[in-house]
């Protein structure tokens, strides 16, 4: 408290003028306040109370001092090096505090993923020939050594499995592996599905020294979750095959330019000491190839010494990164004059054929939208498969002594499959599946932990986060339309991201695209290097440079894309996949072809599709008949009823075509087919889309990197949900989207709301419980921090492209030049959720 008689006159002066003031403040913020309304003011409160903000806008908007900077600074040089391996060469350390303080970091002899592609990179710098007639910086015959357990740890994860002594160390027969989970199995398992190895055989090689292979996906719904685990595994080290190549996007970047690096990959053995029955995973590593590639390093390292005077020591202290390996490459190509000479001017975006050496492909990865929305191809929705067929055949027939027809061959194979009518048409993706567990949203070959459970689904809004900017960025890379759809459409609608409650992300594409994919990037490991804007945040616990080479994922392409009617299977609806190879999740991807030409304009193969369609009929009936769907109000409702009397006079009427055309020849003048399905086109499940409505693509952001609308995707909300319930309602599965946090927000997390009226409990108003919420769990309040910035600019850009009212038949009209753009380029593109490794053991 002020003592005002040891103040001077003038300084009394000034506290009484001070002090009336502030009176006069606290009067006009009581007078206020009576002028806004209870609710208004705990809403605003919540938006800016600093308790909630302070965590992340000091490093968005506050200044850093100079001895803090350094602090961060070291801290993140820290994040970026990965330890070399085996653990063991840090025994040669010869500092013992230098040598302790390795041993004490918290990422030290843990399984980093980023190590494999920083010490490729480093191969790859080493090995740097530009050819500007080939438009390569490789030798051709260049490859990067792979085997799966360098990029899974799957022969260490298998020791830690709890059937660990049971299976491996007891070295069990098939049969018996297969009682450990009876549930559903069949009793051709150890014929079909796993293979006892002949220990008899004097040729019998054997790497870890399993009991037996696993030859294949089961499918069936087994009894133990470390049962499928162990069987993906152990796929991996005996029977999967490896991936063709590895596709660095936009890892090339010169001069605002930049490509994605394809190189083959070649398959090496860990070596022979890795006895998984002896090792003891605590005491004593498995051997690696890790220790080859690090011996390199070190050794290449060494080699500079002269100039730099780097100690072993210091090699081993410094690690290797990403990061700064990607920083040599790209400076070395600036140092030779690569953008003078034009290596950049590419022909093609994607080739035809799977490179089998080294190649620069794509266009550049654009991190801001373009001027006006996408214009999309009509053509490329079409589809005729005897024609498709023929130009495979045609590509394979044309091509040099040095382009790679296997994969053409391939789809040949599968091209002539389907056109056989009598044909089987085999399931393609195979799933972990356990009684009484949700995870048929895991590929089996890579599932490792129920993320949608674990750690209050941390893990699993992170992968996808990181799964829908790589896939948008790859399509960008190579010239593929893509868009939202079904639940990420309506993630976006909400707040911009993937619904919590979502398994997995779903998104469409052309055909003819899908087609290109398959011939080019089929079995090919991804990783993401696009040179996106550098973002720091130590306490939320992101950094985007930090991260490079953490996830990697595998694109498989279902063969059967090649049928698009579903006639003959249900089985096989989804025609690719972009997978997280840390846990299984994906992305599912389906093609969107032109319903005329699929069916190769028969009539009558036109009727068998709508007939297949059944009680999803009117996903194919209501696109063209969509202003009959709305009542007089503008509402839309979905009458089945209505759509089934429509199939009904569809049906009538193509049986009289048949009756009276001496051909089923659609392309007729009067057919009934034609004149309603022209320019129609639909997933394999029957989602049916006009292309006029899926063209122009409206450029939008999704996880806060670039993404696509199809141009009415209102209305095709409308017609898959049959409502605007999607839309409209806030409450779903047990969660609630909360407007002031601009988050869908699980019960479980914040159990405030009657579960069953979505109403918040006794007196509290809906700002009463987001306020509650923030303050009582920790993942909401940080996932609040970390997207609030992000979800408040979506509002702004969602609200200018929603119909300006229910009522108004879904019709979408808007400025983008004017009123969109100009928001979209304020999006910062950053990444907004940690990943969950980095979190434990890089701060």
């Amino acid at each position: 408290m002020i003592h005002i008689k040891f103040i001077s006159p003038n300084q009394k002066q000034v506290f009484f003028k001070t002090a009336i003031l502030t009176c006069l403040l606290i009067c006009l913020v009581i007078i206020t306040s009576t002028l806004i309304s209870k609710e208004e003011g705990k809403a605003i409160i919540l938006k800016f109370n600093q308790q909630i903000q302070n965590l992340s806008s000091g490093n968005r908007n506050g200044t850093v001092s100079a001895e803090d900077n350094e602090i961060s600074q070291s801290k993140r040089k820290q994040r970026l090096r990965s330890f070399l391996s085996p653990p063991e060469l840090y025994n040669d350390i010869n500092d013992e505090s230098k040598k302790i303080e390795i041993f004490n970091t918290k990422s030290f002899a843990k399984f980093d993923k980023r190590l494999l592609p920083a010490l490729w990179l480093h191969k790859i710098n080493e090995n740097i020939a530009i050819d500007y007639a080939e438009k390569t910086i490789l030798p051709e015959h260049f490859t990067l050594p792979f085997n799966w357990d360098l990029l899974l740890d799957n022969s260490h994860k298998i020791q830690e499995n709890e059937l660990f002594e049971k299976v491996i160390k007891n070295k069990i027969s098939c049969e018996d592996f297969k009682n450990l989970a009876p549930s559903n199995q069949p009793d051709n398992f150890d014929k079909f599905f796993c293979k006892n190895y002949d220990y008899e055989n004097p040729n019998f090689i054997n790497e870890y020294n399993l009991p037996f292979a696993i030859l294949g996906k089961l499918n069936a719904y087994l009894s133990d979750i470390s049962w499928r685990r162990l069987h993906g595994m152990m796929f991996t080290l005996t029977s999967f095959p490896i991936p063709e190549n590895v596709v660095f996007l936009g890892a090339i970047d010169q001069d605002n330019e930049n490509r994605a690096l394809v190189i083959p990959l070649e398959k090496i053995s860990n070596g022979d000491n890795n006895d998984l029955t002896k090792q003891n995973l605590d005491n004593n590593f498995l051997q690696s190839y890790y220790m080859n590639l690090s011996t390199i390093f070190i050794q290449d390292k060494l080699k500079e010494s002269s100039t730099k005077n780097l100690t072993k020591d210091e090699i081993l202290i410094n690690g290797i990164s990403v990061y700064q390996e990607l920083n040599t490459l790209n400076n070395k190509l600036s140092n030779q004059g690569i953008q003078e000479n034009k290596l950049f001017d590419l022909e093609t975006s994607i080739p035809i054929y799977r490179p089998s050496k080294p190649v620069l492909a794509g266009q550049t990865i654009e991190l801001k939208p373009k001027d006006k929305p996408v214009d999309v191809d009509p053509k490329i929705f079409e589809w005729y498969l005897p024609q498709v067929l023929d130009t495979l055949k045609q590509e394979i027939s044309t091509a040099t002594q040095y382009d790679d027809t296997q994969q053409l061959s391939v789809l040949e194979h599968w091209a002539e499959l389907i056109l056989d009518k009598n044909a089987e048409e085999p399931t393609h993706y195979g799933t972990p599946s356990v009684k009484g567990q949700s995870l048929d949203h895991y590929d089996w070959r890579f599932f490792n932990n129920y993320t949608f459970k674990d750690n209050n689904k941390v893990v699993h809004t992170a992968v996808l986060h990181r799964l829908a900017r790589t896939w948008f960025r790859l399509c960008q890379q190579f010239d593929i339309p893509t868009w939202l759809n079904h639940g990420p459409l309506i993630g976006w609608y909400w707040n911009g991201m993937s619904l919590p409650y979502d398994y997995d992300l779903d998104l469409q594409m052309p055909i003819q695209s899908l087609h290109k994919v398959a011939k080019f990037l089929n079995n090919t490991l991804i990783y993401d290097f696009t040179n996106e804007p550098d973002y720091v945040n130590d306490e939320l616990k992101i950094d985007n440079k930090a991260e490079l080479g953490t996830a990697a994922y595998y694109i498989d392409i279902n063969p059967t894309y090649f049928d698009r009617n579903g006639v003959r299977s249900d089985k096989n609806n989804i025609d690719a996949r972009l997978i997280d190879t840390e846990t299984g999740l994906y992305i599912d991807i389906t093609a969107i072809a032109d319903f005329l030409s699929e069916t190769q304009y028969d009539i009558s193969e036109q009727k068998k599709v709508i007939v297949k369609g059944d009680n999803k009929a009117y996903r194919m009936i209501i696109p063209s008949h969509i202003d009959q769907f709305f009542d007089e109000k503008g509402v839309f409702e979905r009458d089945e009823p209505k759509s089934d009397n429509l199939r009904s006079e569809l049906f009538e009427a193509i049986d009289k075509f048949i009756q009276t055309h001496s051909t089923t020849d659609s392309r007729q003048s009067d057919s009934p087919t034609t004149k309603l399905f022209q320019n129609y086109a639909h997933c394999k499940h029957f989602h049916t889309y006009n292309i006029s409505e899926l063209s122009p693509l409206i450029p939008v952001y999704f996880e806060n990197t670039l993404a696509y609308l199809p141009s009415n995707w209102y209305t095709n909300i409308l017609i898959e949900y049959g409502t605007s319930i999607p839309v409209t309602s806030k409450y779903y599965a047990f969660n609630k989207f909360v407007d002031d946090l601009k988050l869908w927000v699980d019960y479980v997390n914040c159990p405030i709301w009657d579960r069953e009226s979505s109403n918040p409990k006794g007196k509290m108003t809906e700002h009463d419980v987001a306020q509650q919420c923030v303050e009582e769990n920790i993942y909401i309040k940080e996932d609040y921090q970390r997207t609030i910035d992000y979800t408040t600019l979506h509002a702004k850009v969602r609200d200018y492209l929603k119909p300006k009212s229910i009522g108004s038949k879904g019709l979408l009209e808007f400025n983008y030049e004017k009123d969109v753009k100009p928001l979209l380029n304020k999006f910062s593109g950053f990444t907004l959720k940690p990943y969950t490794w980095n979190v434990e053991n890089l701060y």
